[in-house]
């Protein structure tokens, strides 16, 4: 493969100056053989092109180039001492840079024992996102024989996409009124620059480690939690969204934006993305509840799923993609806004759903790391009915001091609607990353 990077590719890759990790933790039982191990990673490699890649600059845009011979996806083992050493290993590995220019650009961590062991896999946000590391798990797991009893179906690896018309069917073109416009996007940088005050180019600030906190949720607890759910017409994702906005309002009342980034994924709106396809775009909504806390909890939810359904029916990612290949000359200049500019919203939420994985197995979680300056994101997913969650933050864009006190007081505020009593505050497993 030698192919341009689409504008999208461009902006994960976060112009090759900071990682843009995407983790996926998982446990097996059973014992795992290491030639077992490296026979199913170069399945993975066979099945998934963009496995194969490195990332190479040629002339003024960055290239997918797949080198020859293709280098072996990485494979660090760590003997398992307790139950923790898998979140050590995510600690580290949050931060740290790929080798761009040879590739691979996935990895994966072995923690190993004869009874129990877990793999943690770490992509490049730009070949992959948490529903492709979902889908890497998953035949990877399957790969190792003895952990699925069914056979794993012999298939033909999926396509590649060549070229950014090929993710669509129809109206491939740009209408001429668009073209003109966007030819002239190289003139309007220079006044977004003056009018931001960003027309100086620098390097960005220094860049303290991420932290993580991590928490679950109990079956007991969600099970009743996603009963509400049911009984008030709303979903989980906007019933956790409404607790962390006002747990943040509630914590940094002079700091809070009211706003929320929710990724989505745009999958079922590109038929050409097939299920088995490693993708790394999420297009992106932003939402909010009403200023009034007196307002009912539930009330609020359900608004905030209301415009979230309304937003995402409104996307158009066919047209986004196409119109922002238009824009590679400003790439460079997007990637500063994000490292310079100021956050615009209080977090970013992202949940995959519920990880399905095989008998066996069990997802400890997923989380990314946040490049942009002063973001602060919360991710989660549901395993054996619990909600896993990971909040990922540096302590130049929240004190994890105001990380905690937000993280309990969100659960508080779902016991509060649950009518379950006060506790003491739950072992929250936060680590500060030492890197």
């Amino acid at each position: 493969m030698q192919r341009g990077l689409f504008f999208f590719e461009r902006f994960l890759l976060v112009g090759g100056r900071r990682p843009w990790n995407v983790l996926l933790a998982a446990r097996l039982a059973g014992t795992i053989e290491a030639a077992e191990l490296h026979r199913a990673l170069v399945q993975l490699q066979a099945r998934h092109p963009m496995l194969c890649v490195g990332i190479v600059q040629k002339g003024k845009r960055p290239h997918f180039v797949t080198p020859d011979p293709i280098p072996p996806i990485s494979l660090r083992i760590i003997d398992r001492t307790d139950d923790e050493d898998w979140f050590e290993a995510v600690r580290h590995e949050i931060d740290l840079p790929f080798d761009n220019a040879h590739g691979p650009l996935l990895r994966v961590v072995w923690i190993r024992s004869s009874a129990v062991s877990e793999l943690v896999l770490v992509g490049y946000h730009c070949i992959c996102d948490g529903k492709s590391m979902l889908l890497l798990t998953r035949e990877l797991i399957a790969e190792l024989g003895g952990i699925r009893p069914e056979p794993v179906p012999v298939r033909p690896a999926p396509r590649r996409i060549a070229t950014i018309h090929e993710l669509f069917t129809e109206d491939r073109r740009l209408s001429r009124r668009w073209r003109s416009l966007l030819s002239h996007a190289s003139a309007a940088k220079w006044l977004l620059h003056a009018a931001t005050g960003l027309a100086r180019r620098g390097p960005a600030a220094a860049v303290l480690p991420s932290y993580v906190i991590r928490w679950t949720l109990e079956a007991s607890t969600c099970d009743a939690l996603r009963a509400r759910c049911r009984d008030e017409t709303v979903t989980l994702y906007a019933v956790l969204a409404t607790a962390f906005l006002r747990a943040v309002r509630k914590v940094r009342p002079a700091q809070a934006r009211n706003r929320l980034l929710c990724p989505i994924d745009v999958r079922p709106m590109l038929p050409a993305i097939e299920a088995d396809m490693l993708f790394g775009y999420p297009d992106t909504v932003h939402l909010s509840i009403d200023r009034a806390l007196d307002q009912g909890f539930w009330e609020q939810a359900r608004k905030l799923k209301r415009d979230l359904t309304a937003r995402r029916g409104r996307l158009d990612p066919r047209r986004t993609l196409l119109t922002a290949e238009w824009l590679h000359a400003l790439s460079d200049w997007f990637i500063d806004l994000q490292l310079h500019g100021k956050a615009r919203n209080d977090l970013m939420f992202s949940h995959v759903g519920e990880a399905v994985v095989p008998p066996g197995a069990s997802v400890l979680g997923f989380l990314s790391s946040m490049p942009w300056r002063g973001t602060t994101a919360v991710f989660s997913l549901l395993d054996q009915g619990c909600v896993r969650f990971f909040l990922v933050a540096r302590e130049t864009s929240l004190p994890s001091a105001d990380a905690e006190r937000i993280r309990a007081c969100a659960m508080s505020l779902l016991d509060a609607e649950l009518g379950v009593p006060a506790q003491a505050a739950p072992r929250s497993g936060r680590r500060r990353s030492t890197r």
